[in-house]
């Protein structure tokens, strides 16, 4: 996954990752998002992260909340 420089709507995303994440997903796009790289960025994603993804999911497009919600998701390997 390449991170890529943040513009003006993803610098109102709160939480360094955060914003990374958006900006990967919006870079993707909803059909270049795949299980693999849900689990990714479940692997990637610290509780800290998790917790500013969720106070930014207003801020998502309408296909990427179902996306970050399944990357909020723990699964019984992510602690």
């Amino acid at each position: 996954m390449r991170f890529l420089n943040r513009g003006p709507k993803t610098m109102e995303v709160k939480g360094q990752l955060a914003a990374h994440i958006f900006q990967a997903l919006r870079y993707l796009g909803k059909d270049r998002v795949t299980a693999d790289v849900i689990a990714r960025l479940r692997r990637l994603t610290r509780p800290q992260d998790r917790a500013d993804i969720k106070r930014n999911l207003k801020r998502a497009t309408a296909w990427m909340t179902p996306v970050l919600n399944s990357v909020l998701q723990e699964d019984a390997g992510h602690g």
